[in-house]
């Protein structure tokens, strides 16, 4: 297996460990973000590139799988890792568990698989439009 098709196979679990480092940090008592410095809404708002960004792994990981199963595996992955993550956090000092941020992590998992679908869309009409403009 070439480094890039390991790279490709091993991003999603890249970005888990990204989100999990993230999620590891000692939150604040008054309920803000990982670290004192960061208020709760750009950690709120966060949830959902990350999540995008690893729905997207999982697209490229597992061979840009097409198809409403494809996206459904995607989605389920991504959210489940969602979940994990929250139930985690139950763990981590100043950290709660929040059914809002599993909400925008699935919204982060829709974008991606979203942005992806469209990406394999715009690439397949341009590979098809390719030789009929070669024929003229």
């Amino acid at each position: 297996m070439s480094v890039p098709t390991l790279l490709r196979r091993l991003s999603p679990l890249l970005v888990m460990a990204l989100i999990h480092a993230f999620s590891s940090l000692p939150g604040t008592p008054h309920g803000g973000g990982p670290v004192a410095a960061i208020p709760s809404w750009p950690h709120n708002l966060a949830h959902v590139p990350a999540y995008a960004l690893l729905a997207a792994s999982w697209h490229v990981a597992l061979g840009a799988s097409r198809g409403r199963r494809g996206a459904l595996l995607i989605g389920l992955l991504t959210v489940g890792y969602g979940v994990l993550d929250e139930w985690h956090q139950s763990f981590v000092p100043g950290r709660q568990c929040s059914a809002g941020d599993v909400l925008r992590d699935a919204l982060g998992a829709a974008v991606g698989i979203w942005a992806m679908r469209s990406f394999a869309a715009l690439k397949m009409a341009r590979s098809t439009a390719r030789p009929a403009a070669r024929d003229q």
